[in-house]
């Protein structure tokens, strides 16, 4: 069904089930066997970055969906990374910089 014929309620219960999902690829990583690990890692990347895309569907309908989401935006990425990875990884801009002067 397209976001515009979607009420707020089904856009955020279409995302708690993708939450699920996505926690249960973060459950095979964390607790499950062996051969469900790297599944499980794609579960979590691909359906975790699908809940945000869903919530964007909000844009349509919710007039003030951009000032509220930017509050939640880096929250929520750096929380993901906090839950699945331990500490958000660092990226080297300054290397990167360094290199790209070369």
């Amino acid at each position: 069904m397209p976001a515009f014929h979607r009420t707020t309620a089904d856009i955020i219960r279409s995302a708690e089930e993708t939450l699920k999902t996505a926690e249960q690829g973060l459950e095979d990583i964390i607790k499950g066997p062996p051969e469900r690990k790297l599944s499980g890692l794609r579960n979590l990347i691909v359906f975790g970055r699908a809940i945000t895309n869903i919530l964007q569907n909000l844009r349509s309908i919710e007039p003030d969906f951009d000032a509220w989401y930017e509050r939640y935006r880096k929250e929520i990425t750096q929380r993901m990374w906090l839950r699945a990875f331990g500490t958000p990884p660092q990226f080297p801009f300054e290397e990167l910089q360094i290199r790209s002067e070369r």
